[in-house]
């Protein structure tokens, strides 16, 4: 169980399975990325910039009363833009840069209302 529903907070809570890098499907995945092989850090830091470029769009799409930012084909648009930054990252960085990402994923979000 790598997420549990909270009553209390009414929201969806990650477990400390998922914390401690004790997921196997994570794990596997993350077996795939160089710049995550045996670094659960950089996975979880992955894990978090994820979770916040979703909510980056959820208060967009709410600021701007357009809910078209939450259906599939935003979603999608917002997935390449995000591989596009994290490549750019690498390039330019050498490495990726979770700050640099979420920065100009928000740039790009207030540039592109749908």
């Amino acid at each position: 169980e790598l997420m549990s529903y909270n009553p209390i907070t009414d929201k969806l809570e990650a477990t400390d399975a998922l914390k401690n890098g004790d997921s196997e499907v994570v794990k596997s995945i993350a077996a795939t990325v160089p710049e995550w092989v045996g670094d659960w850090d950089a996975v979880w830091a992955n894990i978090q910039l994820r979770a916040d470029l979703k909510t980056e769009i959820l208060k967009a799409a709410k600021k701007t009363s357009n809910p078209t930012l939450l259906e599939a084909a935003f979603t999608v648009k917002a997935g390449e833009q995000y591989h596009v930054l994290i490549e750019k990252s690498k390039r330019n960085k050498k490495k990726i840069d979770n700050k640099f990402v979420r920065e100009e994923f928000v740039k790009w979000l207030k540039s592109n209302p749908s």
